[in-house]
């Protein structure tokens, strides 16, 4: 199979769908200059071969028949390698496996780079340490490269690296770290990550504990790097997806960080989980950002300290399915306050519940073209209905939101709907604001003079207030 080699990676081309509003055709517009092998079922596993494989159970992917190709294979088992001679045991193994190595080393401690590469052929290295991720196996850091056809599975060590990745993948098959302990150096250190895969088809990173890292695992140019249940604490970026790589999360495990995740140049994260993360309300616009641009059926949770963020919070240009909900205060009060809050374009569901917010002369919560929302135990009281500017709740083209026990007084506007949106307001209160507003097909339906206190009403351009 060849890569796709493009002059301009991830630019397309869109064109509009007539009759249907936001909806466009995407064609691919990189000027290839190699067009490379399209990974399809034909490409990867066709039936013909998994049926010569498995038999009567043929495999149900490309990772079930390595498994099975394997099975097939003699193993052969080393016992007891000092780590000290784990170097020089793997730099002596034969290159061509065709048949499955066990390396098994004794506890101990090492400064040496462990080289794993150059190996081919149908059979699987594995290396093993200790049966969980502790430091009682020390190396300074892995290098597993150009294994183009064989498997590595490496488990039960801990890296000692501070300046590079612990682990560093790259032009290779497919890897499989385990039970690692990658703890070492500074989140503020550029160079200072846990697991890299570069150029590689399969990598598999499963039960490991990764902390303090500036990137706990990134992914470049890889059709799928694959993490399970993933520990530790104090990264700054806990998943970076670069280069066209599909970095799948499929159990979140305790993992934690400044921000979840980051997607660049075509990078793209895939959420095999509902997401729940914690922060604080100085890195709230963080975690707001590594939120992945589309969460696909789950949802994504965060949880945020109390606290006072002196700013204004954006959120823009999400999809999905699922729901991204922010939580603060279990009820309305003051405990989490920020200046406003501004959500644009998001085709997922949104919930904002708990929060204080202290704008006086812009809205507190505006949304625009959103799919469906709810802002609910929420404060806004500052300011003098006379500023026009000073504005509680306000949607734009917005199919659905819901305002629910919020308090909101002293607004020009309490609440604004325009450019077709629908807006519900239910058990508000509050008081001298001047007007709920309803404009360019705009719909607000209350129960009765909601938010208490605010009786005063303009519509206008088929606004309707019901």
């Amino acid at each position: 199979m060849k890569d796709r080699i493009p002059k301009h990676p991830g630019r397309v081309e869109l064109k509009p769908v007539a009759g249907q509003e936001n909806t466009y055709d995407m064609t691919m517009a990189d000027e290839a200059i190699e067009n490379g092998t399209p990974p399809i079922k034909r490409h990867l596993l066709p039936d013909d071969v998994a049926q010569r494989i498995g038999g009567e159970t043929p495999p149900y992917d490309v990772g079930e028949a390595l498994d099975k190709m394997n099975s097939f294979l003699p193993t052969e088992t080393i016992y007891g390698v000092p780590i000290e001679e784990l170097k020089a045991t793997v730099d002596s193994l034969p290159r061509l496996l065709n048949r499955n190595i066990v390396v098994n080393t004794l506890p101990g401690t090492t400064d040496d780079v462990i080289d794993v590469s150059d190996f081919f052929g149908g059979g699987t290295l594995t290396i093993n340490g200790a049966a969980t991720a502790t430091t009682t196996h020390t190396v300074r850091r892995f290098v597993v490269a150009r294994c183009t056809n064989s498997r590595v599975i490496i488990n039960g060590f801990n890296c000692s690296i501070t300046d590079n990745n612990s682990v560093d993948i790259f032009d290779s098959f497919h890897v499989h770290i385990t039970n690692m302990h990658l703890t070492s150096g500074t989140n503020t250190t550029t160079t200072n990550r846990g697991v890299l895969s570069n150029r590689c088809k399969l990598v598999v990173v499963n039960l490991c504990t990764i902390s303090n890292k500036n990137e706990a695992v990134r992914s470049l140019l890889t059709l799928m790097f694959e993490t399970h249940t993933l520990s530790g604490a104090g990264n700054n970026i806990v998943y970076m997806a670069d280069i066209a790589s599909n970095l799948l999360v499929r159990t979140q495990g305790t993992i934690a960080g400044n921000r979840f995740c980051l997607e660049a140049n075509s990078g793209r994260l895939v959420m095999g989980t509902s997401i729940t993360w914690s922060t604080t309300m100085a890195n709230l616009q963080n975690a707001l950002d590594g939120i992945p641009v589309n969460i696909g059926r789950f949802n994504f949770a965060i949880n945020v300290a109390a606290g006072t963020l002196n700013a204004a919070l954006t959120l823009t240009d999400r999809s999905g399915t699922g729901r991204i909900t922010i939580n603060g205060a279990a009820t309305r009060g003051t405990t989490h306050t920020l200046v406003s809050a501004a959500f644009a374009r998001l085709s997922c569901a949104l919930t904002l519940r708990g929060f204080n917010l202290t704008s006086s002369n812009t809205a507190c919560v505006d949304l625009w073209q959103c799919e469906e929302a709810r802002i609910y135990d929420c404060r806004m009281v500052n300011g003098s209905s006379a500023t026009t500017q000073n504005v509680g709740v306000v949607t734009g083209r917005t199919l659905s939101v819901q305002t629910e026990a919020c308090e909101i007084s002293n607004k020009h506007l309490a609440i604004s709907a325009s450019h077709n949106s629908q807006h519900i307001s239910s058990n508000n209160v509050g008081s001298n604001n001047h007007i709920v507003h309803a404009v360019f097909l705009g719909t607000i339906r209350r129960a009765g003079s909601q938010p208490t206190g605010t009786t005063a009403t303009s519509v206008g351009a088929g606004g309707q207030i019901i």
